[in-house]
């Protein structure tokens, strides 16, 4: 497409008859999580959350976590999605944005904690990053607690700007 050319919106009627490929599907969600989302659309969004592509999931995801507390019906497939384990990799793809959906959504939820806990050793700054985020948003003293204890794991291991956003992260848990 050339670049003078606008492409048109995303519907919640595009996203409810996707494409069967991967790549146009992942295109498709793609451009809706660069929208704004609207709430008709979560039940499509929760789909695509098991969808096998991860670019996808991903891309669910963003949009949901834009969406905020009014995705709440969405937490259980977004867990799920954290959680899944890509076979090749052995690591869950959809982790960091999924963690940051749920924690714009319901960041006190109890279930959000227990998948950071169980996900903490992820040696990939991504992962990480978004762990430590999602801790300083629930606030809450268990998860102020396992933000310093991890920050503390992986400080060692981090490079410079890394080591500045995790000492960022640390400075504001302690004003909340």
């Amino acid at each position: 497409m050339p670049a003078n050319q606008k492409q048109t919106a995303v519907t919640v009627n595009d996203l409810a008859s996707p494409p069967e490929s991967d790549v146009e599907r992942f295109f498709l969600f793609e451009r809706y999580c660069k929208q704004k989302p609207t709430p008709d659309a979560i039940p499509y969004l929760r789909h695509a959350l098991g969808d096998s592509f991860h670019g996808v999931v991903k891309c669910a995801a963003d949009s949901l976590r834009k969406l905020g507390p009014v995705a709440q019906e969405a937490m259980p497939d977004l867990l799920a999605a954290a959680a899944r384990v890509d076979e090749p990799t052995g690591a869950p793809q959809a982790y960091p944005e999924c963690v940051e959906a749920m924690a714009a959504i319901d960041p006190k939820n109890p279930e959000l904690l227990a998948l950071i806990k169980h996900f903490t050793g992820l040696d990939n700054w991504l992962p990480i990053s978004a762990s430590l985020r999602a801790l300083k948003t629930i606030g809450t003293p268990e998860a102020k607690d396992l933000l310093h204890r991890t920050a503390a794991f992986w400080m060692p291991e981090l490079n410079k700007m890394q080591r500045r956003v995790v000492e960022q992260l640390l400075a504001d848990s302690g004003k909340a």
